[in-house]
């Protein structure tokens, strides 16, 4: 159930996102968008390079009754801010170097300014995820919604007011340390953080154990952005832009697939310490069920509409961009669990370390030759065949690891099921489309309902969670509440 709630309170936070996003398109020119985007992924490279997965690791820790609450914190997170700082020195003396790679001088300067957050960021993880395993979720997402809104206003002031690139960096260094702060200060109150309390010994331990996760992150992260650090190097600024706006995550589902990660791993990692290894393949096979159910609707709907959606969203500038996305929306089909959390709470991390190995060296080779020989496109498609390839192996290895077997994860007939459903309703939709040709907005809203009244009538999605979603949103919840029980 807190995965749903999470997911409605940080709908405001995914839909600032989503309507901030077609004014950078339209505001900055596909240069100056490029060279935003490419600052943004460099320093999320750092952040991962040098996090050492503590904010994954944590969990692990404080589920483990040996260590103290407030000495395991204070330590993840003192060891996330000395890494932070260490990475912000290689940082500085490296950035004209990677400008140089990525083809772009206008790129290092912006770096060096973004990289002062560099510390903060780091250890804003293990705050975050503390916030989350102590039952403090709420906070964590209106943290999360108020620091996006602030970033946003900041933002729109640098680039409307100043046009000024320079201080859009300086605008979200400063907002990533008002989001520490407030973090920082909330577990402080509440006797879980305290200075005296960092254990030089538990961070060598946290950060050992986390190594092979972070590694396994940089693989993940270098993996994700191989084919927009191989089309910079290879292609342009502009056509990385393109490429960037056609690889957009839906907001809906990114904020879904990271509150299933945020919200399932720490009950994961109770259930593996209690050896509940029946009750974690339940809680598995639920959520990948449930999320399935909510996922294809949006998948099919989203194929059929691209282009029209794309090009309102983004402009025609971006016409271009129509392939990628399309191709990106297979990827909605595999964010229906986390691969990596029996790995986390088992301390199996050389496991994803070595799955995220084969999986980039892949990822190269595919982006190479497909770029090479059919462009922007290439490098989509590449992407794609190595995320199904991470979620097949990881899913097997995991299910070997607590005992069971890779089909104990799946409700087979219920997505066999769900499968024949969504094609009878794709092609329904398509010849639907063909007919109301230039009222793509209401029949995306007739379609979302159909589908949904259809997903709902079939329990491809259980009532009991849509009941206790519904009673949990502030406006019309007795309407919503009524309505599903209807169905």
């Amino acid at each position: 159930i807190k995965i749903f709630v999470l997911i409605f309170s940080q709908g405001l936070n995914a839909l600032i996102s989503l309507l901030f996003l077609p004014y950078l398109s339209r505001a900055l020119s596909p240069i100056e968008y490029g060279t935003y985007g490419q600052a943004l992924l460099v320093v999320n490279l750092f952040v991962v390079a040098l996090a050492c997965g503590l904010g994954k690791v944590i969990f692990a820790f404080l589920a483990d009754e040996n260590y103290e609450h407030t000495k395991t914190l204070s330590s993840n997170v003192a060891s996330g801010l000395v890494l932070g700082g260490f990475g912000l020195l290689i940082g500085l003396g490296f950035s004209s170097l990677i400008s140089t790679l990525l083809n772009n001088e206008n790129l290092g300067s912006l770096l060096r300014i973004y990289l002062v957050a560099l510390p903060l960021l780091i250890g804003f993880l293990p705050l975050n995820a503390a916030l989350i395993y102590f039952d403090h979720v709420k906070v964590s997402a209106l943290i999360a919604v108020s620091s996006n809104l602030f970033k946003a206003i900041l933002l729109l002031v640098s680039i409307q007011f100043f046009h000024s690139l320079e201080y859009v960096f300086i605008s979200l260094a400063f907002v990533a340390g008002i989001q520490f702060i407030v973090a920082f200060i909330f577990l402080r109150k509440r006797k879980l953080l305290s200075i005296k309390d960092i254990n030089i010994n538990l961070s060598i331990s946290m950060i050992k154990v986390g190594i092979p996760l972070g590694m396994t992150s940089i693989l993940g992260v270098v993996y994700k952005s191989t084919d927009s650090l191989m089309i910079s190097n290879m292609l342009s600024v502009g056509d990385y832009a393109i490429y960037r706006n056609g690889a957009i995550e839906v907001p809906f589902i990114a904020t879904l697939y990271a509150s299933i990660g945020a919200i399932v791993l720490p009950d994961i990692a109770k259930l593996y310490n209690g050896g509940n290894f029946n009750s974690i393949v339940e809680l598995k096979r639920k959520v990948i069920s449930n999320t399935l159910g909510i996922v294809v609707p949006i998948f099919l709907i989203l194929l059929i509409h691209s282009k029209s959606i794309l090009i309102f969203y983004l402009s025609s500038v971006y016409e271009s961009s129509v392939p990628i996305f399309s191709i990106f929306l297979f990827s909605l089909l595999i964010r229906i669990t986390s691969y990596e959390d029996i790995f986390v709470v088992s301390k199996k991390n050389r496991t994803i370390l070595y799955i995220y190995l084969v999986s980039f060296i892949l990822n190269v080779v595919l982006n190479y030759i497909l770029i090479k020989t059919i462009g922007k496109n290439g490098a989509a498609i590449s992407t794609i065949i190595t995320l199904f390839f991470i979620a097949f192996v990881s899913t097997h290895l995991s299910t070997k690891l607590i005992g069971k077997k890779f089909a104990d994860y799946f409700d087979t007939k219920r997505i066999l099921n769900l499968s024949f459903t969504a094609v009878i309703l794709y092609f329904g939709f398509t010849i639907l489309n063909s007919i109301i040709k230039d009222f793509w907005v209401f029949t995306i809203v007739i379609q979302a309902i159909v589908s949904y009244y259809i997903v709902v009538k079939l329990n491809f999605i259980d009532r009991s969670i849509l009941m206790a979603l519904t009673s949990k949103v502030p406006f019309f919840n007795r309407v919503l509440t009524s309505v599903v029980e209807r169905i």
